[in-house]
């Protein structure tokens, strides 16, 4: 686990498949994570210089918008078969 600069961390192409949270939906888990601090890391790959998300995009995206500069974030070693089936396996898990 470490706390990796918003700034590097990159939407996996794979997440187009899923939706984005709603302005006011974002919004409410921005204030969510305002208050309650953030309750599951994100999770990320390496990527050149940059960090692959495979599971948080939203909290990503709720963290900028509070202008966060670093988000706490468990960096795996998987490859993009693996990134693939882990992505689409917690956004079905989250979204049922």
């Amino acid at each position: 686990m470490a706390k990796i600069p918003v700034a590097l961390l990159v939407e996996h192409p794979e997440n187009k498949l899923f939706h984005n949270l709603s302005d006011e939906e974002l919004q409410e888990l921005a204030k969510d994570m305002q208050e309650n601090g953030l309750i599951h890391a994100v999770v990320a790959r390496t990527a050149g210089e940059q960090y692959q998300i495979i599971s948080g995009h939203q909290r990503v995206r709720a963290a900028k918008l509070l202008g966060w500069t670093d988000i706490e974030t468990d960096v795996l070693d998987v490859d993009d078969n693996k990134a693939a089936r882990m992505l689409i396996s917690a956004n079905v898990k989250t979204r049922t």
